[in-house]
């Protein structure tokens, strides 16, 4: 039986909440779009997550995508439901749709995700100091709905009644149970909470923790951040130590076409004498062909991207396609001698996994945080370590410091 069930709505966050779990040695599983048909044949995991890649769905198809998941996962002993740390998606319309169909007695809501900069004050979402509306990041919400204000994004489009609770105003665990057990009366179950500190987390934490012990149920909503407070206040278990694997080329995959993603990568590529392809259509031209033949006879990297879009979220569909589908041609031809995959950008990764039958994932570790590691094996036996890092996440030097950390299985 799943102990911890977590739905999230695209790849790199299934993947970024899963590992905190995995760490803490619970056996975790994740799986990528399995249809009503085929779900009820899972094996559970005690912690069993689902990516319903439901993001970018259109808003009349979201029930039908996510009833099968929340079916599935309605007997766990935890309900974690997975929003994005900058509010993109359908935050609210999916949460009603939880709400609806789980009848959680309180739900406890934390976008916050503070290893990565993103913090709560008095109600609004900041990116390392900044209101979220005033980033790049904007450029991902509605265009009619471009607010840092959570309880403003998450009514959009939805019937949710939200109540916040202002750190000014509600600052020790009494004052906000007995404002929480009044708004409960008053037909209010919905919370969100600011989040500065990690004491604000660990409260936050408590606050659940206690409502649970008095019968209530509880539907955990939040980013990453939230699920890493969530799994760290778990008994421990036996953990497992992340090994590598025979080291062979490494196939990296920029699906993200965010500014930091392309600077993430222009480092890497600096810092090696990778291959680098500028991927335009759905097939490689003879000189990228020859190239990577070159890079994998000498064990060096590989780098697919696109061109840069400042004002874009992940990749547009078709280029996304193009993406993975060039990875998988180059896999088709060396399957046996590229034995890492990396992925940044969530909607490309899980358009790649699909078209390899990577559909299980099991989590085995973290990087850094936000950029988790697992192992895929695909419907045709192949292994590879994948890992993961979303287009918004890291610094300038992250995806070197993965660089070094793979290269440590050389050594």
């Amino acid at each position: 039986m799943t102990k911890i069930a977590i739905i999230a709505d695209d790849l790199t966050g299934a993947l970024d909440s899963a590992v905190y779990f995995g760490k803490e040695g619970y056996p975790t599983v994740c799986y990528l779009e399995w249809g009503e048909k085929t779900i009820s044949t899972l094996s559970p995991s005690e912690v069993t997550v689902f990516n319903t890649n439901s993001r970018n769905l259109p808003e009349e198809q979201l029930e039908s995508c996510l009833k099968p998941y929340i079916d599935w996962s309605s007997s766990a002993k935890i309900w974690f439901k997975k929003i994005d740390s900058t509010l993109r998606g359908h935050i609210g319309r999916e949460l009603e749709i939880f709400i609806q169909q789980l009848k959680p007695d309180a739900v406890l809501v934390s976008p916050a995700y503070l290893d990565t900069g993103r913090t709560v004050n008095q109600g609004s979402l900041f990116v390392y100091g900044v209101p979220l509306e005033k980033t790049e990041l904007a450029y991902d919400l509605p265009d009619d709905c471009r607010t840092s204000q959570l309880v403003k994004r998450f009514s959009y489009k939805s019937n949710i009644k939200m109540k916040h609770m202002n750190r000014t105003e509600y600052w020790n665990k009494q004052s906000i149970m007995d404002t929480i057990e009044t708004a409960l009366l008053q037909g209010i179950n919905v919370f969100s909470f600011d989040m500065i500190h990690q004491e604000d987390e660990a409260l936050l934490i408590e606050i659940g923790t206690k409502l649970q012990t008095t019968g209530k149920k509880i539907l955990w909503c939040g980013s990453a951040g939230l699920a890493k407070a969530l799994a760290h206040s778990l008994p421990s278990k036996l953990k497992s130590s992340l090994s590598l694997l025979i080291n062979h080329s490494r196939l990296w995959i920029i699906g993200s076409r965010k500014m930091i993603s392309h600077q993430q990568a222009n480092e890497l590529i600096q810092k090696t004498s990778a291959a680098v392809l500028l991927i335009s259509g759905n097939s490689l031209t003879t000189e990228q062909q020859l190239k990577i033949k070159l890079a994998v006879e000498e064990k060096k990297d590989i780098v697919l991207y696109s061109a840069i879009e400042e004002t874009s979220s992940e990749c547009k569909p078709e280029i996304a396609q193009h993406l993975a589908q060039a990875a998988r041609n180059i896999l088709e031809l060396y399957r046996t001698k590229i034995n890492y995959i990396i992925l940044v950008g969530g909607d490309t990764g899980s358009i790649f996994l699909q078209t390899i039958g990577g559909n299980t994932i099991h989590i085995i570790g973290e990087i850094e945080d936000a950029v988790p590691c697992s192992r895929v094996i695909t419907n045709d036996h192949h292994e590879f370590i994948l890992i993961t890092k979303g287009g918004s996440i890291g610094d300038v030097g992250t995806l070197s410091r993965v660089w070094n950390w793979i290269n440590k299985g050389r050594e």
